[in-house]
């Protein structure tokens, strides 16, 4: 099984960065991943805007403050039914709604719940946001 990381261009994923590793391996993916994307990083140009897309299988804090620190912005696919209450709001909306307002500005929490598990707080903001709280709360 390949670990890759990929460029898109023209709606096209180009491989820039893989490892090749056994389907039941026992060494931590995240380690693996996080070296490819410290490997890519000198190869971005400062300032140069980076979404990094990845699916809800590979969620880790580690992975998320990883990309973080590197000054890219964190993009995590989840299941469609995702729903995001943040503090002190009544009810919660479809997590979509949230990362697709962009922007926002200050920190804050939440709940995540639908998806396959029931609610959870979740240690990051909520899904498709690379900053902080897309609703703009503080």
């Amino acid at each position: 099984m390949a670990l890759t990381v990929s460029v898109v261009l023209s709606q096209t994923a180009l491989p820039v960065a893989w490892q090749m590793v056994p389907a039941q391996a026992s060494r931590s993916w995240m380690d693996i991943l996080c070296r490819l994307l410290a490997l890519l990083a000198p190869a971005v140009a400062t300032g140069m805007e980076v979404p990094v897309l990845y699916d809800r299988g590979l969620y880790s804090p580690r992975l998320w403050h990883r990309i973080r620190a590197l000054g890219w912005h964190p993009c995590l696919r989840c299941a469609p039914d995702l729903t995001f209450q943040p503090d002190g709001q009544l009810e919660a909306r479809p997590a979509a709604a949230w990362g697709a307002r962009g922007g926002g500005g200050g920190g804050g929490g939440g709940r995540v719940g639908g998806g396959r598990g029931g609610g959870l707080a979740p240690p990051q903001p909520p899904v498709g946001h690379a900053g902080g709280a897309p609703w703009g709360g503080a």
